[in-house]
This record gives C-alpha cells, sequence and structure tokens, in this order.
C-alpha cells in the first residue's frame, strides 16, 4: 500500500542492498524506498526499474554506487558517475524475466567482485567480449549476464577472444 521497502530509523534501522532488482512491482505510494526518522541505507550494484515511481525518501544518510534507476533526482548521487539514468533492458520484464538483453546499458558496469554469485548461484563479474567495461566486468542487478549471446552457447562461449 505505500513503497516497496520501508526501514525505520527511530529503531536503529538501516539496510543494504547489493546486486538486487527492483521491478514492476505494485507500489500505493510514491517511493520505491523509504528510510524514515534518520534510518541509513546502502545501494551497490542494483536496478530500480519502478517508473513512474520515485525511487527514495530519506531522512537519514543514503550511499548509492553502481546503481541504475528510471529515476535518479530522489537518490543521493551528488554528481557520481556511477549513478546512472537509463532503462537497464531487460530480456521480457512482461513475463517476469529480469535478466539483462544483451544490449543492455548495465552490463560489464561495476567492479569485480572476488568469488561472488548471482541469484541463480552463477559466477559474478564474468567479463563479456566485445563489451566496454564501465567500470568494471560486473553487471547491475540480480543476474549475472554468462554470454553476449543466447542461442547458440556452443559458439558463445569467448573462446574465441
Amino acid at each position: 500500500s505505500d513503497a516497496v521497502i520501508s526501514i525505520d530509523g527511530s529503531h536503529s534501522g538501516s539496510a543494504s542492498f547489493t546486486g538486487s532488482t527492483f521491478a514492476h512491482n505494485t507500489i500505493g505510494g510514491n517511493y520505491v524506498f523509504k528510510f524514515l526518522n534518520g534510518a541509513s541505507g546502502s545501494m551497490t550494484r542494483d536496478i530500480i526499474a519502478e517508473s513512474p515511481k520515485l525511487s527514495a525518501a530519506a531522512s537519514g544518510p543514503l550511499t548509492i554506487n553502481y546503481t541504475m534507476s528510471n529515476e535518479i533526482v530522489t537518490l543521493p548521487h551528488n554528481g557520481n558517475s556511477t549513478v546512472v539514468a537509463a532503462d537497464p533492458r531487460f530480456v521480457d520484464a512482461a513475463n517476469v524475466d529480469y535478466h539483462l538483453r544483451s544490449s543492455s546499458p548495465a552490463l560489464d558496469f561495476a567492479p569485480a567482485v572476488t568469488g561472488a554469485v548471482d541469484i541463480e548461484q552463477a559466477n559474478r563479474s564474468v567479463d563479456l567480449p566485445k563489451l566496454p567495461n564501465i567500470f568494471g566486468p560486473t553487471d547491475l542487478g540480480a543476474y549475472e549476464r554468462q554470454y553476449l549471446c543466447a542461442a547458440d552457447q556452443i559458439f558463445c562461449n569467448g573462446f574465441d577472444r
């Protein structure tokens, strides 16, 4: 009936989100996140795709890095170039497939993360061939794209780098 996530600082509330995708939720309020009563929060390597909602209302400190959102005015980015407003280009959002397309600006966007896995237990920080690393080889959001092509993975393993 309100925000997707609401954190109350009057109870020592804080929240940290890393490698998460927030997309197409039913939101009754104006904001995706609410950090109330001085609650603190951080977001790293996340995607917020909740248009036309505003990303965050915060009364406490927020640290946002390597994050893509449909709306960044409400995120404390202070000219931080790692916080961008863009369409992440999901494979098939209408059918709840939030993997990233091969044309997504969220691919190879963040610094490498050693030993980490995504929501499907696939390796993080897969450096996709022929794509520039914006800040490093790690994709934003919950899913790390393993190959640029999707149809034929036999010939799509990067062996020809």
